[in-house]
């Protein structure tokens, strides 16, 4: 496969697209609960990214992340197909070591059901939202 496939690309037409920002602003919603105190956050979790393995396995997630959220309606096919084996790879329950997503959120004290709803939510508002979008520029 070639990578550049997966680079995002200008739509063939004017498409709302989300962009690295949109994703970024979305993952960080994801991950940020409505309120925090510093009391409420584990110590051992601000140094639990000190290691390799554990930075390498928050990549991995936010790859997954991204890749679903960039990618789940692209034109491309590399595209939608990598995005989907993301979805498959976030839907399963295998908790087998070291780097399915139910480890990779144990490791991070985070609710793997919790990450799929919001996740399929924003797709779901994406998706509307690109429909209306398109509903409006036929319309006009």
């Amino acid at each position: 496969m070639d990578i550049r496939n997966l680079l995002p690309s200008a739509p063939a037409s004017p498409v709302q697209r989300l962009n690295a920002s949109d994703v970024e602003e979305m993952l960080e919603q994801m991950f940020a609960p409505p309120s925090v105190d510093a009391g409420q956050v584990p110590m051992h979790a601000y140094t639990r990214l000190e290691t390799g393995e554990m930075r390498l396995a928050l990549a991995i997630l936010e790859d997954a992340l991204r890749c679903a959220l960039r990618h789940h309606d692209s034109r491309i096919t590399e595209q939608r197909m990598a995005a989907r084996e993301a979805m498959e790879w976030i839907r399963s329950d295998d908790d087998a070591p070291p780097f399915t997503f139910v480890r990779i959120c144990q490791l991070f004290d985070l609710d793997p059901d919790w990450i799929r709803d919001t996740l399929h939510r924003r797709m779901f508002q994406a998706r509307v939202a690109h429909e209306g979008a398109d509903r409006t520029r036929h319309a006009a």
